[in-house]
């Protein structure tokens, strides 16, 4: 018999016998069974004898060596690494549902070419715009630049009206304020030029007429001292030399003559200005100075300011107007343009200078008129 290996495999008892074979202890022949024992393995697979020389051990199966304690027992691997169709259903990847094709999904709530924030910002720039243009649209000058910004207001708030397809209201506000500043300012624009026209040409002249001015001295008229002579009128001018009486309240207020008219007075006005006055005058429509001596009588009470309630100024054929307001050079002699102040029974002698055209002496006027009364025309010569 060989001697016995230690880690031979040690056959059970009968009993056992279909029970699989546990290796042996290797310190012991002895066997471990019992609690405590790692799990059992199968059997390993035999292993085929090798070769050997000895004819006394030729057919004899040699024993099945135990395979090594260090090889650990195969593992079961834990559930939660399983493979998903071994999954429990509560680890199950969700189902999906297949993809649509683009013309099958949903529309968007903005079409292509809804763009909210760059649209929303032209509607909000619009409102801003067009509430600053209400708000200057009511100021002379001031409602000219509220007019640009309106306009680019309603500009603004259309455009953001094409591209918005919702939450409209903010752009819709912004046209709506803009386009009504735009009309306000024109619209009071176009108001305000036309009474500062009037203003202008009624203080400085180039009015096609003057009318009467009327009620705060319904007494106020004014008329010569012959009843019977001229009426002053355009076809029945009073002549020069001849005295006008303006009367307020039915008592004589001031006694005025024009008694001698200059024409093409350039030179003699140049002695008196500065040339840069005289090329302002003289620029434009007005060819020549001309200018009218006066003779001037206050019999009001206290004192009157004679600029601001005896007006003289020349009328051409077409009744336009020529006034000593508007010329920049001061009349020969005693400038009574320039005049203020004059005591009751007090005189004043000297000229009205006005820019005129040329030969407008021809076929015009001089004409006369107090603070509230018509005028009278007078005579060229």
């Amino acid at each position: 018999m060989p001697a016995t290996d230690p880690t031979a495999v040690v056959p059970l008892a009968a009993s056992d016998a279909s029970s699989p074979t546990v290796p042996a202890a290797n310190t012991n022949a002895s066997t471990r069974t019992g609690a405590g024992f790692a799990p059992i393995l199968p059997p390993a697979a035999p292993i085929s004898p090798a070769p050997t020389s000895s004819w006394a051990t030729w057919g004899a199966y040699p024993a099945v060596a135990a395979p090594s304690a260090h090889i650990a027992p195969p593992r079961v691997a834990p559930t939660h690494l399983a493979p998903p169709h071994l999954a429990p259903p509560h680890l199950a990847p969700p189902h999906l549902p297949p993809l649509q094709p683009a013309s099958a999904r949903p529309a968007s709530p903005f079409d292509a070419t809804d763009r909210p924030g760059p649209a929303r910002s032209l509607g909000v720039a619009s409102l801003v715009l067009g509430g600053f243009a209400a708000l200057g649209a009511a100021l002379p000058v001031v409602n000219l630049a509220s007019a640009a910004f309106a306009a680019t207001g309603a500009g603004l708030g259309i455009a953001a009206l094409f591209q918005l397809s919702r939450s409209r209201g903010v752009a819709l506000a912004g046209a709506i304020v803009s386009v009504v500043a735009l009309t306000a300012s024109v619209a009071l624009a176009t108001v305000y030029t036309g009474v500062a026209s009037t203003a202008a040409n009624g203080l400085f002249g180039g009015v096609a007429s003057i009318p009467a001015i009327v009620d705060e001295y319904e007494d106020e008229t004014i008329g010569t001292t012959d009843p019977n002579g001229p009426t002053g009128t355009v076809g029945d001018p009073i002549p020069l030399g001849e005295t006008i009486v303006v009367t307020r309240n039915g008592e004589t207020r001031w006694e005025i003559t024009l008694t001698e008219a200059t024409y093409d007075a350039e030179e003699e006005v140049l002695r008196g200005n500065g040339a840069s006055d005289v090329i302002q005058d003289l620029t434009g429509d007005p060819a020549q100075y001309a200018y009218v001596s006066a003779e001037i009588t206050y019999l009001g009470e206290d004192v009157a300011n004679l600029y601001e309630e005896v007006y003289v100024c020349f009328s051409t054929v077409d009744e336009t107007f020529y006034c000593t307001g508007e010329v920049m050079a001061i009349a020969p002699g005693t400038d009574l343009a320039m005049t203020d102040e004059i005591d009751s029974g007090e005189t004043v002698e000297g000229n009205f200078l006005v820019a005129i055209p040329a030969a407008a002496e021809d076929d015009g006027h001089w004409v006369v008129a107090g603070e509230w009364t018509d005028f009278l025309h007078v005579t060229t010569s």
